[in-house]
């Protein structure tokens, strides 16, 4: 019933918790690493139709992971970097969404990246931050 909080202190872990709600039928919503944990919540009821995630080691790797899930009609729904490697949970919607991810090394050309962004009407959703 309503929310449901589940941790763990390794992927190995995080990912039997995330099968077992899975079967039960709720819906991964949010991934987060905090204080040593993987810290996931589940719905019973979420904004979006079906979920999936994958993890990534490089940029590389993330942008052509994010490319096939769009073409696939999926949308990042949060990036997590822990232990050299990146979270992805990505999520279909019933109404189709434009998005787009930002990057940038330099504090400075991010944040103009997400003035522009603003300006054609995108919306920040998540922010992270990480290496590769």
């Amino acid at each position: 019933s309503g929310t449901q909080m589940r941790y763990a202190r390794d992927l190995k872990a995080m990912r039997a918790e995330i099968a077992s709600e899975r079967t039960a039928g709720n819906a991964l919503i949010d991934m987060v690493w905090a204080e040593g944990y993987w810290v996931a919540l589940f719905a019973r009821e979420s904004p979006f139709i079906t979920w999936r995630y994958a993890m990534a080691s490089s940029w590389d790797e993330i942008e052509a992971k994010v490319a096939k899930a769009w073409k696939e009609g999926y949308r990042l729904r949060n990036a997590e970097y822990v232990d050299d490697q990146w979270f992805l949970l990505f999520a279909t919607y019933k109404r189709q969404r434009a998005q787009r991810y930002i990057r940038n090394k330099e504090f400075v050309r991010f944040r103009n990246a997400v003035r522009e962004a603003w300006k054609e009407g995108y919306r920040l959703i998540d922010l992270g931050s990480g290496r590769r």
